[in-house]
């Protein structure tokens, strides 16, 4: 992938690539290259270049213009995309809401079978190129945030789970894209559904304001309780849980963007950057320090 001026965050975050299989990584049926979350200054630009992988895309929040074999798309939050090989595709971010958006390039082995034969031929339908995923984003957004904080941990369980959330992401791909009665499903959400839904959207978009999980009450009007119970119920996970997974993916970002330990700890509220660190490196699995450090080692530009 081809960048100026744009931070890669997690990209060729696989390190040890069997040449069995050309330099790519075998997770189950897949045969993965890179996946990450890109995001940069206003106006950034990623280069014109040729994909020699199939790369699935998720807005996470802004818009900007996809180009995908000269055609020129217009992308905003909750939309995936699919590029496929051989496939030309660039992509400039909007100057007044930049981009930001995760995604995984990869391809499928040649003796697939089954369900994951189905999932091949529907990515390499070159009809299939732009869909939104409605009330589903906080859902394709767990799997991807998952994927990457599964990718950090590296325990003796990491890879099974790897292949897990990869069959989660073009799962739901699959679905978004072609599926009649999951369209049925999105238009007739609950008013549950659409709770949680608007509630991850706040959270997503302003998570370096709000400073108590009680500001949620006055923005939506409901007790916490009511909404910590709702928001469980439809996602799985408790709200402190995931405005905690928020704010710390935001100061990996904000790492990552250059910002020092001391900026990104004050940013977040900690009283000491030790009292940071430590938190830090709970949800990461190292501390602040040795995460800037790690990110330097790995990027790729």
């Amino acid at each position: 992938m081809a960048l100026n001026r744009a931070k890669i965050h997690f990209d060729n975050i696989f390190l040890n690539y069997d040449p069995k299989y050309e330099g790519l990584r075998p997770i189950g049926p897949y045969l993965v290259y890179q996946l990450g979350e890109l995001s940069g200054e206003p106006g950034y630009y990623v280069e014109k270049h040729e994909q020699f992988v199939h790369e699935i895309t998720f807005v996470l929040s802004g818009c900007g213009s996809f180009i995908i074999n000269d055609r020129q798309y217009e992308v905003k939050k909750g939309d995936l995309i699919i590029n496929r090989i051989g496939e030309t595709h660039e992509i400039l971010s909007s100057k007044e809401a930049p981009i930001r958006f995760a995604y995984i390039g990869f391809r499928f082995k040649d003796e697939i079978q089954g369900p994951i034969a189905q999932i091949k031929e529907f990515i390499e339908n070159p009809s299939h190129c732009i869909a939104n995923v409605g009330y589903n984003y906080p859902f394709i957004q767990s799997a991807f945030s998952n994927l990457f904080s599964e990718i950090l941990l590296k325990d003796f369980f990491s890879e099974v789970m790897i292949e897990s959330y990869i069959h989660q992401i073009l799962g739901l791909t699959y679905r978004t894209f072609s599926q009649k009665k999951f369209i049925k499903y999105i238009t007739s959400e609950s008013a549950d559904q659409k709770l949680v839904y608007d509630i991850v959207n706040y959270i997503d978009t302003k998570v370096e304001s709000i400073e108590r999980l009680s500001d949620l009450c006055d923005v939506f009007g409901y007790s916490y309780t009511y909404l910590a119970q709702k928001f469980k119920s439809i996602m799985g996970e408790s709200l402190k849980t995931y405005l905690n997974k928020q704010r710390f993916n935001k100061a990996i970002e904000n790492l990552q963007r250059g910002r020092n330990v001391t900026e990104v700890s004050e940013e977040m509220g900690y009283q000491s950057i030790h009292a940071f660190s430590r938190a830090f490196k709970k949800f990461v699995g190292m501390s602040p320090s040795e995460y800037k450090k790690w990110v330097e080692e790995n990027k790729n530009f």
